[in-house]
């Protein structure tokens, strides 16, 4: 063949190679990664298969992964991106940048009669947001298997924008130990976007009269500027709740359960939202609601008079995971008291922060957040948990909460023999992101932000969990 028409059949084949590789794949791996800048990725990778009958001359270290970046709806084409592929051992076999709309190729990768087993990691280096750089750590991993039959595979990502109603939660409680410092604004600058005031004390001695204070001397309309400060500086934050309580403290006296009393009590909580510029509460219990004289359907009944005196209120519980003697999961205020459920089950709940942590031997597996949710959302579960109700698992911030429980995540990591978290940050990321693509999932939720913030003391980082978790749901 002479040489010209030899260059024009290259030229049509790598024309019909790019085409191809332009109009997308037919095999799909999909990964969403929910950035704190409201983007989404989108991964799919294909494999391109060839008739081995006329591929006897491929060598061994002919393989080649293709991988492309493309951005829409306004995303940006300044996005600076990075790769590392590793092979089945983990050793590094090639690492560089990523450029938007342009394809970049990495050849002589070795096959073998027994196929060649590749990691490709890809990674945001940099998201503007707001005005501001975002660093992000961590990076979104595919496996990819070349074989003599399949030695080429193409990897297509593309980044897009997402409405701000389709992001996941971020939660995180916080206690305001410093009324000097804007928690709210804290946690939205450090990608939280719903945030928890711990706690609020409801004080009713008659039933004519009932009282909202912030145990930490805070005035509702101190809140508001607060709220106010983090909402017009961070856009992508979305709720400023607070949270009412006993646990530990007397902070839940609220009175018969009467008709008329719960409708006080109703009007007293909507009254301190609106001049607080709250968008909701929360309900972290943590005792027998039949203490008060309560049970789950003055509960119940309270949460649907709130909704009718604030139609737009955000509604959050936080059960504690426990098992029942048949040994399925339930959700409880303490014991065995599943008070929640009536008020789960009637769909009063926007969401429902599952705490994972500290009650159940399980609870020291990072597999329990997915593991819980299978079983929570499944038939013959031992609460009805509506679909419209998102979950969150929560099994705290990190280390330095209670690390000497043995019913922890984080007591793997808590003994003097290891060095740091890492690796349970990482399974953790694992589980959450496994869940991306469950309707029911709502995201992360942790106690706390003050300890996520204080995390340096316990052999994690300054705002690991925001860092970890954040970058994955």
């Amino acid at each position: 063949m002479k040489n010209k028409e030899y260059i024009k059949m290259r030229k049509k084949l790598l024309s019909a190679s790019v085409l191809a590789l332009l109009i997308g794949s037919t095999a799909y791996l999909n990964a969403y990664c929910q950035l704190v800048t409201q983007k989404e990725i989108v991964t799919t990778a294909s494999a391109k298969s060839v008739d081995v009958n006329n591929f006897n001359q491929r060598v061994a270290n002919n393989g080649m992964i293709k991988i492309m970046p493309q951005v829409t709806n306004g995303f940006g084409d300044n996005q600076r991106l990075s790769y590392k592929l590793r092979d089945k051992e983990g050793a590094l076999k090639s690492q560089g940048m990523l450029a938007i709309g342009q394809i970049t190729t990495i050849t002589n990768l070795e096959i073998g009669a027994k196929g060649g087993s590749y990691q490709l990691e890809i990674s945001p280096q940099s998201v503007k947001d707001h005005g501001g750089i975002r660093r992000l750590t961590g990076a979104y991993t595919k496996n990819i298997e070349l074989t003599a039959t399949a030695p080429e595979a193409d990897v297509s990502l593309l980044y897009k924008n997402t409405n701000d109603t389709d992001r996941h939660i971020m939660l995180g409680y916080f206690m305001p130990l410093i009324p000097s410092v804007n928690y709210y604004e804290l946690a939205a600058e450090h990608g939280y976007n719903v945030a928890i005031n711990a706690f609020v004390k409801i004080q009713c001695d008659t039933d004519s009269s009932c009282v909202l204070t912030d145990q930490y001397g805070q005035q509702a309309v101190d809140i508001a500027h607060k709220v106010d400060a983090a909402k017009e500086k961070y856009p992508q934050f979305k709720y400023a709740m607070l949270s009412v309580t006993w646990q530990g403290l007397d902070n839940f006296n609220v009175g018969s359960a009467s008709a008329n009393h719960i409708k006080l009590l109703a009007q007293t909580i909507v009254d301190y939202l609106n001049q607080a510029h709250l968008d909701g509460i929360d309900f972290d219990l943590e005792a027998a609601l039949s203490l008060k004289h309560w049970d789950g359907v003055a509960l119940d009944h309270l949460i649907k008079q709130i909704r009718a005196d604030k139609p737009n209120v955000i509604v959050t519980a936080a059960p504690q995971l426990f098992k029942n003697t048949d040994g399925k999961y339930i959700l409880v205020t303490q014991g065995l008291n599943q008070d929640y459920d009536v008020a789960i089950e009637n769909g009063d709940f926007d969401y429902v922060v599952i705490q994972e942590a500290l009650s159940l031997p399980e609870e020291a597996n990072p597999n329990i957040i997915s593991e819980s949710i299978k079983q929570l959302e499944g038939s013959d579960s031992a609460v009805k948990i509506p679909s419209k109700t998102k979950l969150l698992p929560d099994v705290l911030s990190g280390p330095n909460v209670n690390p000497s429980n043995p019913n922890s995540v984080w007591y793997a990591c808590a003994s003097s023999k290891t060095p740091d978290c890492t690796t349970v940050f990482k399974a953790l990321a694992e589980q959450y992101q496994s869940l991306i693509d469950n309707p029911q999932f709502g995201g992360a939720a942790t106690w706390s932000i003050n300890q996520d913030q204080s995390n340096t003391a316990a052999k994690s980082n300054p705002w690991q969990w925001a860092t970890t978790i954040g970058n994955v749901i």
